[in-house]
């Protein structure tokens, strides 16, 4: 919902998802997926993380970037944001420093990232250059953000509250995964936010 589209005080979608009448999904077990109760409510996590790769073919810029009396052209040293190659260069680089550091990437999924000790687990889930960060242990978590923070600039955007869609809420049992709010979007865009 952009900035213009938040409800007034009184909307009826306001009044929809704030009305005691109306149950609200996300407190439907059947409608949750509940983590592990031992998860630290605190130590849930998104990093955006932005490094320069190094490029791993010549890339120049196109001809139509010269100007007639500048011979001269542009060479890459190192691969943009936007490039087709920078995401996979990103991920590799990424992938491998976890790998080093001990981390077992995921078998049916390359994109999750397991490390687990005696008494803790940590878990890391990639997403384009979002990391998603879920652990037993705060201490292993400002672990693993100081060793990343070594190869690659990141940018801690604290508890993890809402990504793709899906509304992440902490509650006694767990953590609790609902997607009230995209369901709510979708009959607001068809006109059915009224209907009963």
């Amino acid at each position: 919902m952009a900035t213009s589209e938040i409800p007034s005080e009184n909307s009826s979608e306001k009044a929809s998802m704030t009305n005691p009448s109306k149950p609200n999904p996300c407190d439907d077990s059947s409608s949750q997926y509940h983590l592990h109760p031992s998860y630290n409510p605190g130590a849930l996590l998104v990093s955006k993380i932005f490094i320069g790769l190094e490029q791993m073919k010549d890339d120049w810029l196109p001809p139509s970037f010269s100007t007639p009396n500048d011979p001269r052209v542009c060479k890459l040293k190192k691969s943009l944001y936007g490039l087709k190659q920078a995401s996979r260069q990103w991920f590799s680089k990424l992938s491998t420093s976890l790998l080093q550091f001990g981390f077992t990437q995921g078998k049916s999924d390359s994109f999750l990232f397991i490390k687990k000790t005696e008494n803790s687990f940590i878990a890391l889930l990639i997403y384009v250059d979002d990391v998603i960060v879920a652990s037993t242990n705060v201490e292993l978590i400002s672990v693993v953000r100081n060793f990343l923070h070594k190869s690659f600039t990141i940018r801690d955007l604290g508890e993890l509250k809402y990504i793709l869609g899906i509304e992440v809420a902490r509650s006694a049992k767990g953590i609790v995964l609902c997607q009230r709010k995209y369901a709510l979007d979708i009959l607001q865009d068809s006109g059915f936010l009224d209907a009963n």
